[in-house]
């Protein structure tokens, strides 16, 4: 499937989306809901990567796809970081984000090169659970 989600460590304190190839918002709506149904099991902040190294493109209808996700964010959802993001995506996401600052404001976003990258940068910013926070 081209959007996968998994926890990205064992305690459960990262999240992880994985976009591969040619992805539709359809599909990534079906991934959204199954890390729902994963952050709905646990009892704290999570920091969320979505990771874009192996995607291709940005389907059509970005904005309003990007918008509608953006106004969905769990409640155990802490920071996204996005990984791998072509130069593209950053600009539509630097457009998205003045557009849409209401919803870009609710919840933190930046964007890191690699996995370990984003994994530092989750440590640093999110908030431990009970138990220690390692980057998987």
């Amino acid at each position: 499937m081209p959007v996968t989600v998994e926890w990205d460590n064992e305690e459960k304190t990262i999240i992880r989306m994985t976009m591969v190839g040619h992805w539709t918002w359809d599909e990534m709506y079906v991934a959204t809901a199954e890390g729902d149904r994963m952050l709905d099991t646990i009892q704290h902040r999570v920091g969320v990567i979505i990771d874009l190294q192996q995607s291709v493109g940005v389907p059509p209808m970005a904005m309003a796809n990007a918008r509608k996700v953006s106004e969905k964010q769990h409640r155990n959802a802490a920071m996204t970081v996005f990984v791998g993001a072509n130069a593209f995506f950053v600009a539509l996401w630097s457009v998205f984000s003045k557009v849409y600052s209401i919803f870009v404001r609710r919840h933190s976003f930046t964007f890191a090169a690699t996995l370990d990258e984003a994994r530092a940068i989750l440590l640093k910013n999110v908030p431990a659970s009970a138990t220690d926070f390692k980057a998987g």
